[in-house]
């Protein structure tokens, strides 16, 4: 296992001063990903089922029945409409850091690319280790911006997903509640 750690501390290394920025925002970029995933999963579990929601918006709006919390139809909707404005905003502002976070990282990497290639070519009349350094530590920060960068970009397009979801099962729900509104 110290050998993994060694040859990892040496890849760091060769990758040069943009792979501290690069891990700093993978770090931020992953925990507002996950942190927004496991968010939308929650309310995707609890907006799935409409006994489950119908509980919820009691508890949402501290009401003992269903009747309390909703009312009429005009309640029903100016309800749903609180919890959408209550849910949705947040997520779509985080959905958009981590949309343009996992967009920087691959021009982090390209920063480095630029600096790994100047260094490699002002080494041009010097040792040819020089140069290979430089190639190095172009490839290895755009490996590492790509690598940041695609996964980001899967769970932004998961977490979009499943806020359509939500909504989806919210205006269901809502649509459910009406119809069984109008029918008394």
């Amino acid at each position: 296992m110290d050998g993994f750690f060694k040859e990892a501390t040496l890849y760091v290394k060769s990758g040069g001063v943009l792979m501290l920025p690069l891990f700093m925002l993978a770090a931020y970029l992953y925990y507002a990903a996950f942190m927004l995933l496991f968010k939308l999963l929650k309310f995707y579990a609890a907006c799935r089922n409409s006994d489950l929601v119908k509980r919820n918006l009691c508890a949402f709006f501290n009401a003992e029945t269903l009747e309390d919390a909703l009312g009429g139809r005009d309640m029903i909707k100016a309800r749903f409409d609180a919890v959408r404005r209550e849910i949705m905003p947040p997520v779509s502002r985080s959905l958009a850091m981590i949309k343009i976070l996992a967009a920087i990282a691959p021009l982090l990497g390209l920063l480095g690319t630029v600096s790994g290639m100047a260094f490699a070519l002002s080494e041009i009349g010097g040792s040819s280790s020089g140069v290979a350094e430089g190639v190095s530590r172009a490839l290895i920060t755009t490996q590492c911006g790509l690598s940041i960068a695609l996964p980001a970009i899967i769970i932004a397009m998961l977490c979009s997903m499943l806020r359509q979801k939500i909504l989806v099962n919210l205006s269901r729900c809502e649509s459910c509640l009406i119809l069984g509104e109008e029918e008394k």
